[in-house]
């Protein structure tokens, strides 16, 4: 038993968890273990089976009350899996956690909720689960139903209500519980924009009182909301510092290695489309990132360079080149570039049937990591459409939404003004 200071409310010592990919093989291994510990002796199993795999391993940290941890990865990478051995859902394989009073998990806010029973009688399931008495949950009652704004539905069955009523409640519930440590994984989606900023009110309230441990793949949100950060790779601590520095580790190492690529046209399909190639009509096709193709990384307002080329092997009649660009954290379409070639006089095609130019743009993208794909079209027919290198767009000041336009500040008499992203 490990006794912390006044201040230290967690404290986690080279924490693992494995887990298999064989579940027969893992049965074997529990029934095992059970039964050496039958006998009073201890299976250590320290080494993996050949079906076994680290979700986490050797982490440590501490945390102290008012202080907020973040907790950043690609998917995969442990974040979940550390937060439910702190949560008590799983205990770990090595190591030890310590805790000074009370954990509260938004994790699964619908966990526990019961479909055939009303909002109301489901709120005190919800307290029973953890731990709370029925008179406690009795006197917050009022109080968690105010705060989902769900009125009357609430004493109507739970199967009755929508996915984001479901997240209302469950997340009303958890943040009334008061805990000493608030575990949040991905929670800031929750109801519409009004009920979002409620909740983001409430956890900033709880936070200067209660330790939180914040995990998210909005690198804004945990730059705002977060004292330091820990990035995890693989279930390991790779960094650990302050949220921009972390942030900044993060995308300059984890969304280029070569396992991401080789694993991006099966992961990204879904919204970037499908890659093509017709090589009877199009052949010797480049299309780099000036000046540098490895791992492109500008800063805000900087301008962007897309070089190409290709032989055509026929006579076109409505040559189109376009770049769509996407934001790979939330795989969401933020902009595109088209272009039709035979509508511009200037434009010709060599006697080769080859095609040189560059797409040059000034990057008001705020910061992230974006994926685009080169297209070439005749009318409605695809040509060609591979992906380019994903380029970075570093952080900076704090901004909000996809893009900083262009804009200028003026105060008082006009002498004070500020120009932000001048051309």
């Amino acid at each position: 038993m490990v006794f912390l200071d006044s201040d230290t409310v967690l404290d986690v010592r080279n924490v693992s968890k494995r887990f298999s990919h064989n579940y027969s093989r893992a049965r074997k291994q529990l029934l095992k273990t059970l039964w050496l510990s039958c006998l009073g002796r201890y299976d250590k199993h320290d080494q993996l089976q050949s079906s076994e795999f680290f979700a986490v391993r050797n982490v440590s940290f501490q945390l102290k009350r008012g202080e907020t941890l973040g907790l950043i990865g690609l998917n995969g990478s442990g974040k979940s899996t550390l937060l439910k051995m702190i949560s008590g859902i799983y205990l770990p394989d090595h190591g030890e956690i310590n805790i000074e009073g009370e954990v509260g998990g938004l994790i699964e806010l619908n966990a526990g909720i019961q479909p055939t029973l009303t909002g109301r009688e489901n709120i005190f399931i919800k307290g029973a689960i953890l731990g709370r008495r029925r008179a406690e949950m009795e006197s917050l009652t009022e109080a968690i139903i105010e705060f989902a704004e769900l009125g009357e539905f609430m004493d109507s069955p739970v199967k009755t209500y929508s996915s984001g009523m479901k997240m209302r409640l469950g997340f009303s519930i958890a943040i009334h519980m008061q805990p000493d440590i608030l575990l949040m994984d991905e929670v800031m989606a929750v109801g519409d924009f009004q009920f979002r900023q409620k909740c983001l009110d409430r956890v900033n309230a709880l936070r200067e009182t209660t330790a939180t441990i914040f995990v998210s793949h909005s690198m804004d949100q945990v730059s705002m909301f977060c004292d330091r950060a820990i990035m995890l790779k693989n279930g390991v601590a790779v960094y650990e510092g302050a949220p921009k520095d972390t942030i900044k580790h993060y995308m300059s190492t984890s969304i280029n290695t070569p396992s991401t690529h080789k694993t991006k046209a099966a992961l990204n399909r879904p919204f970037f489309g499908d890659v093509f190639a017709n090589n009877n009509k199009i052949t010797a096709v480049t299309h780099e990132w000036w000046p540098d193709n490895d791992s492109p990384k500008v800063d805000l307002f900087q301008t962007l360079r897309l070089r190409f080329s290709f032989r055509l092997r026929f006579k076109p009649r409505e040559l189109q080149i376009g770049i769509p660009v996407w934001l790979v954290e939330e795989r969401r379409s933020v902009a595109v570039f088209p272009y039709d070639l035979l509508q511009d006089p200037e434009i010709e095609v060599n006697s080769a049937g080859v095609v040189t130019g560059e797409l040059e743009f000034k990057c008001y993208l705020n910061p992230g990591t974006y994926i685009s794909t080169f297209n070439v079209r005749d009318g409605p027919e695809f040509l060609y459409r591979m992906l380019n290198v994903e380029f970075v767009v570093n952080h900076g000041p704090r901004v909000y939404g996809y893009v900083t336009l262009p804009h200028k500040w003026r105060f008082g008499d006009g002498t004070r003004k500020l120009d932000t992203g001048k051309p």
